[in-house]
Protein backbone atom coordinates (compact mmCIF):
# COMPACT_ATOMS: atom_id res chain seq x y z
CA UNK A 1 0.00 0.00 0.00
CA UNK A 2 1.27 3.77 -1.06
CA UNK A 3 0.73 5.71 1.78
CA UNK A 4 0.18 9.24 -0.19
CA UNK A 5 -0.64 12.50 0.99
CA UNK A 6 -3.75 12.02 0.81
CA UNK A 7 -3.71 9.55 3.57
CA UNK A 8 -1.45 11.14 5.78
CA UNK A 9 -3.43 14.39 5.89
CA UNK A 10 -6.69 11.88 6.69
CA UNK A 11 -4.62 10.20 9.33
CA UNK A 12 -3.79 13.41 10.87
CA UNK A 13 -7.12 15.00 10.85
CA UNK A 14 -8.39 11.45 12.04
CA UNK A 15 -5.94 12.18 15.54
CA UNK A 16 -7.14 15.79 15.83
CA UNK A 17 -10.51 14.87 15.44
CA UNK A 18 -9.98 11.97 18.24
CA UNK A 19 -7.85 13.95 20.79
CA UNK A 20 -10.41 16.96 20.08
CA UNK A 21 -13.78 14.88 21.02
CA UNK A 22 -11.73 13.95 24.24
CA UNK A 23 -11.47 17.31 25.18
CA UNK A 24 -14.69 18.81 24.32
CA UNK A 25 -16.49 16.16 25.89
CA UNK A 26 -14.28 16.83 29.55
CA UNK A 27 -14.93 20.81 28.32
CA UNK A 28 -18.73 20.41 27.92
CA UNK A 29 -18.11 21.46 24.16
CA UNK A 30 -20.94 19.08 22.71
CA UNK A 31 -24.41 20.25 22.41
CA UNK A 32 -27.79 18.78 22.03
CA UNK A 33 -30.11 20.13 19.34
CA UNK A 34 -34.19 19.43 18.95
CA UNK A 35 -35.52 18.70 15.33
CA UNK A 36 -39.07 19.24 15.54
CA UNK A 37 -41.64 16.79 14.49
CA UNK A 38 -44.88 17.70 13.38
CA UNK A 39 -48.51 16.70 12.79
CA UNK A 40 -49.07 17.79 9.10
CA UNK A 41 -52.73 17.86 9.26
CA UNK A 42 -53.30 19.46 13.13
CA UNK A 43 -49.93 21.22 12.57
CA UNK A 44 -49.55 20.16 16.56
CA UNK A 45 -45.41 19.35 17.90
CA UNK A 46 -45.52 16.14 18.42
CA UNK A 47 -41.72 14.66 18.74
CA UNK A 48 -38.92 16.14 18.71
CA UNK A 49 -35.28 14.33 17.80
CA UNK A 50 -32.68 15.05 19.93
CA UNK A 51 -28.97 16.05 17.79
CA UNK A 52 -25.83 15.54 19.14
CA UNK A 53 -23.93 18.92 17.93
CA UNK A 54 -20.25 19.98 18.14
CA UNK A 55 -18.81 23.69 18.99
CA UNK A 56 -15.36 23.38 18.84
CA UNK A 57 -13.51 25.89 20.58
CA UNK A 58 -11.45 26.92 17.78
CA UNK A 59 -13.21 25.87 14.45
CA UNK A 60 -16.89 26.50 15.25
CA UNK A 61 -19.67 23.77 14.54
CA UNK A 62 -18.08 20.76 13.50
CA UNK A 63 -19.98 18.58 11.10
CA UNK A 64 -21.93 15.11 12.46
CA UNK A 65 -20.58 13.83 9.00
CA UNK A 66 -17.05 14.57 10.23
CA UNK A 67 -17.29 13.56 13.78
CA UNK A 68 -19.89 10.80 14.37
CA UNK A 69 -17.35 8.17 12.31
CA UNK A 70 -14.33 9.54 13.80
CA UNK A 71 -16.57 8.18 17.23
CA UNK A 72 -17.65 5.16 15.93
CA UNK A 73 -14.28 3.83 14.89
CA UNK A 74 -12.28 4.44 18.22
CA UNK A 75 -15.38 4.18 20.60
CA UNK A 76 -16.07 7.93 21.84
CA UNK A 77 -19.24 7.31 20.48
CA UNK A 78 -20.14 5.35 24.03
CA UNK A 79 -19.32 8.30 26.19
CA UNK A 80 -20.96 10.79 23.80
CA UNK A 81 -24.17 8.94 23.80
CA UNK A 82 -24.42 8.20 27.40
CA UNK A 83 -23.77 12.00 27.85
CA UNK A 84 -26.32 12.92 25.02
CA UNK A 85 -29.15 10.76 26.44
CA UNK A 86 -28.36 12.05 29.94
CA UNK A 87 -28.95 15.46 29.44
CA UNK A 88 -31.64 14.87 27.07
CA UNK A 89 -33.74 13.50 29.82
CA UNK A 90 -32.12 16.42 32.17
CA UNK A 91 -33.40 18.62 29.71
CA UNK A 92 -37.00 16.99 29.29
CA UNK A 93 -37.25 16.98 32.86
CA UNK A 94 -36.96 21.17 33.00
CA UNK A 95 -39.22 21.09 30.09
CA UNK A 96 -41.84 19.21 32.02
CA UNK A 97 -41.51 21.51 35.34
CA UNK A 98 -42.17 24.43 33.05
CA UNK A 99 -45.55 22.48 31.72
CA UNK A 100 -44.32 21.18 28.48
CA UNK A 101 -45.35 17.79 28.80
CA UNK A 102 -47.79 16.92 25.62
CA UNK A 103 -44.54 15.17 23.78
CA UNK A 104 -41.90 13.04 23.90
CA UNK A 105 -38.49 13.27 22.40
CA UNK A 106 -36.33 10.67 20.90
CA UNK A 107 -32.70 9.72 20.17
CA UNK A 108 -30.40 7.92 18.12
CA UNK A 109 -28.45 4.86 19.00
CA UNK A 110 -25.95 4.44 17.61
CA UNK A 111 -24.42 0.78 16.37
CA UNK A 112 -21.59 0.43 18.49
CA UNK A 113 -23.92 1.88 21.35
CA UNK A 114 -26.02 -0.91 20.26
CA UNK A 115 -23.82 -3.72 21.16
CA UNK A 116 -23.83 -2.41 24.53
CA UNK A 117 -26.12 -3.34 27.26
CA UNK A 118 -28.66 -0.29 26.62
CA UNK A 119 -31.66 -1.40 28.75
CA UNK A 120 -29.19 -1.24 32.04
CA UNK A 121 -28.14 2.90 30.73
CA UNK A 122 -31.42 4.00 30.62
CA UNK A 123 -32.60 2.16 33.73
CA UNK A 124 -29.90 4.32 35.24
CA UNK A 125 -30.45 7.64 33.68
CA UNK A 126 -34.38 7.74 33.40
CA UNK A 127 -34.83 7.92 38.03
CA UNK A 128 -31.75 10.33 37.93
CA UNK A 129 -34.04 12.91 35.96
CA UNK A 130 -37.39 11.41 37.12
CA UNK A 131 -39.03 11.38 33.99
CA UNK A 132 -41.89 9.13 32.71
CA UNK A 133 -40.22 6.43 30.09
CA UNK A 134 -43.53 7.20 27.93
CA UNK A 135 -41.04 10.65 27.44
CA UNK A 136 -38.01 9.04 25.68
CA UNK A 137 -37.69 7.76 22.71
CA UNK A 138 -35.26 5.17 21.53
CA UNK A 139 -34.66 5.30 17.54
CA UNK A 140 -32.23 3.05 15.36
CA UNK A 141 -31.65 2.53 11.70
CA UNK A 142 -33.18 -0.40 9.58
CA UNK A 143 -29.86 -1.55 8.89
CA UNK A 144 -28.45 -1.41 12.88
CA UNK A 145 -32.21 -3.66 13.86
CA UNK A 146 -31.41 -6.02 11.45
CA UNK A 147 -27.63 -6.98 12.19
CA UNK A 148 -28.52 -9.16 14.68
CA UNK A 149 -32.05 -9.55 14.84
CA UNK A 150 -32.83 -12.19 17.66
CA UNK A 151 -30.37 -10.43 19.75
CA UNK A 152 -31.77 -7.05 19.41
CA UNK A 153 -35.62 -7.82 19.55
CA UNK A 154 -34.51 -9.39 23.38
CA UNK A 155 -32.41 -6.64 24.20
CA UNK A 156 -34.99 -3.86 23.17
CA UNK A 157 -37.70 -5.88 25.05
CA UNK A 158 -35.91 -5.93 28.35
CA UNK A 159 -36.12 -2.06 28.30
CA UNK A 160 -37.89 -0.63 31.00
CA UNK A 161 -41.45 -0.11 30.85
CA UNK A 162 -42.88 -1.04 27.50
CA UNK A 163 -44.08 2.63 27.00
CA UNK A 164 -40.69 3.54 25.64
CA UNK A 165 -41.20 4.75 22.28
CA UNK A 166 -39.20 2.63 19.73
CA UNK A 167 -38.49 3.81 16.33
CA UNK A 168 -37.22 2.63 13.02
CA UNK A 169 -35.47 5.37 10.96
CA UNK A 170 -34.11 5.28 7.32
CA UNK A 171 -36.88 2.46 6.83
CA UNK A 172 -36.90 0.75 3.34
CA UNK A 173 -33.91 0.67 2.88
CA UNK A 174 -33.16 -2.73 4.60
CA UNK A 175 -34.38 -6.10 4.15
CA UNK A 176 -36.70 -5.93 7.06
CA UNK A 177 -38.82 -9.20 7.46
CA UNK A 178 -42.41 -8.12 8.36
CA UNK A 179 -42.42 -11.12 10.98
CA UNK A 180 -39.62 -9.48 12.47
CA UNK A 181 -41.21 -6.36 12.44
CA UNK A 182 -43.94 -7.21 14.43
CA UNK A 183 -41.86 -8.60 17.24
CA UNK A 184 -39.95 -5.55 17.93
CA UNK A 185 -42.97 -3.68 19.71
CA UNK A 186 -42.21 -0.61 17.59
CA UNK A 187 -44.01 2.51 17.94
CA UNK A 188 -42.85 4.31 14.95
CA UNK A 189 -41.59 3.82 11.32
CA UNK A 190 -39.26 6.85 10.07
CA UNK A 191 -39.54 6.43 6.39
CA UNK A 192 -36.16 7.05 4.05
CA UNK A 193 -35.97 10.52 2.87
CA UNK A 194 -34.53 8.96 -0.21
CA UNK A 195 -38.04 7.69 -0.99
CA UNK A 196 -39.41 11.21 -0.44
CA UNK A 197 -37.05 13.76 -2.01
CA UNK A 198 -38.54 13.67 -5.29
CA UNK A 199 -41.81 11.74 -5.04
CA UNK A 200 -43.55 13.99 -6.78
CA UNK A 201 -41.60 12.97 -9.87
CA UNK A 202 -41.01 9.30 -9.21
CA UNK A 203 -44.01 7.12 -9.55
CA UNK A 204 -41.79 3.96 -7.95
CA UNK A 205 -41.00 6.08 -4.62
CA UNK A 206 -44.73 7.07 -4.37
CA UNK A 207 -45.66 3.46 -5.02
CA UNK A 208 -43.14 2.07 -2.36
CA UNK A 209 -44.35 4.96 0.11
CA UNK A 210 -47.67 4.02 -0.17
CA UNK A 211 -46.99 0.45 0.42
CA UNK A 212 -44.70 1.27 3.44
CA UNK A 213 -47.83 3.82 4.82
CA UNK A 214 -50.17 0.61 4.65
CA UNK A 215 -48.52 -1.86 5.99
CA UNK A 216 -47.52 0.68 8.78
CA UNK A 217 -51.15 1.27 9.47
CA UNK A 218 -51.83 -2.29 9.53
CA UNK A 219 -49.35 -3.17 12.19
CA UNK A 220 -51.44 0.30 14.18
CA UNK A 221 -47.42 2.14 13.48
CA UNK A 222 -47.19 5.98 13.37
CA UNK A 223 -45.46 6.92 10.63
CA UNK A 224 -42.91 9.90 10.15
CA UNK A 225 -41.73 11.29 6.70
CA UNK A 226 -38.54 13.50 6.61
CA UNK A 227 -37.00 16.01 4.04
CA UNK A 228 -40.13 17.47 2.54
CA UNK A 229 -38.97 19.79 -0.71
CA UNK A 230 -41.74 21.28 -0.85
CA UNK A 231 -45.86 21.42 0.89
CA UNK A 232 -47.63 19.72 -2.07
CA UNK A 233 -45.76 16.53 -1.41
CA UNK A 234 -47.67 16.48 1.59
CA UNK A 235 -50.34 14.26 0.22
CA UNK A 236 -48.05 11.44 -0.36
Amino acid sequence: MVFDGAMHQNALRFIEFKSGMQTSLADGDFEVHYQPIVDIESNKLISMEALVRWHHPEKGMVSPADFIPVAEETGLILPLSEWVLRTLCHQIATGHANGYKDFWVAVNLSARQFETDVPRLVRSILPESAIPPSALGLEITEGIAMKNVERNIEMLNELPERCLNISIDDFGTGYSSLAYLKRFLLNTLKIDRSFIIDIEENPDDQEITKAIIAMGQKLNLKLWRKSWKRVSSWKY
